[in-house]
């Protein structure tokens, strides 16, 4: 299968066809079939634009997401996990207690950014994020969501543990994701990039997600609607992953 091939629909694409989708009450009923009648409740009511992440936290990602929403007219909506388990030698979660902080750009355009740690690296190893404390003895989830609050409140936050957990914990991951797939072809718009370029990712995306996207086209004859959460040309990009330094004043160490 071709790993070039492209998962995407454009925005002004989107823009149109969630809205059809969502008028077309057959096709949301096959979608619920699909799920066993398991569509989280932030999808009930109105199509949302989602980014799904360990922790929803107000990095450049996550303001150019909200501004995406707006251009599709849906409300944002952060999926996350903070039942995960923190480990070091991931470069996201990593950055979720070694946050990087934006400072501008050198003369070969490349980013000046700084790092600063918030936890105790020793005793957050193996935790889940839910159980880890920062420095100054605030839980980490917390102050991520004290931080996303001050700076786009217009997220709304959905911890979809248990529906993950309904989902994946009985079933295969392969199985999981093209549950969470189906999500996307009635009810929702999804932000991510799926590429080869990040280690340990191209594996990830010819035996699990490759799969799962064609069962949901062969399923329901239309793709999940997906548009990069970062520019495709610019996903490799530390600016995406840093925070605007007026952040800083709300780290106390």
């Amino acid at each position: 299968m071709d790993q070039k091939r492209s998962f995407y629909t454009t925005i002004e694409d989107a823009k149109v066809e969630i809205q059809r989708r969502w008028k077309d009450d057959a096709l949301k009923e096959r979608v619920r079939e699909y799920l066993s009648g398991e569509i989280p409740e932030p999808f009930q009511h109105e199509p949302r634009a989602v980014l799904s992440r360990n922790i929803i936290s107000p990095d450049f990602e996550l303001r150019h997401f909200v501004k995406m929403a707006q251009e599709l007219h849906l409300a944002p909506l952060g999926l996350e996990g903070v039942h995960d388990i923190f480990v070091t030698n991931n470069e996201d979660k990593m950055l979720l207690v070694k946050p990087r902080f934006f400072k501008g750009y050198d003369k070969n355009h490349d980013v000046i950014s700084q790092n600063k740690l918030i936890v105790d690296l020793a005793q957050a190893q193996g935790k889940r994020f839910d159980e880890i404390v920062t420095l100054w003895g605030e839980k980490l989830v917390d102050f991520h969501h004290r931080i996303a609050q001050k700076y786009v409140p217009q997220v709304e936050i959905f911890d979809d543990f248990e529906w993950f957990a309904e989902n994946h914990m009985k079933t295969s991951i392969d199985q999981y994701y093209k549950k969470f797939l189906a999500l996307f072809v009635a009810h929702g718009v999804l932000f991510e990039n799926f590429t080869d370029v990040v280690a340990g990712e191209e594996e990830f995306t010819r035996e699990i997600f490759n799969p799962a996207f064609d069962e949901i086209v062969d399923t329901f004859g239309v793709s999940p609607l997906i548009i990069p959460a970062q520019p495709e040309e610019e996903v490799m990009d530390v600016y995406w992953w840093c925070y605007p330094k007026d952040v800083m004043e709300d780290v106390h160490v």
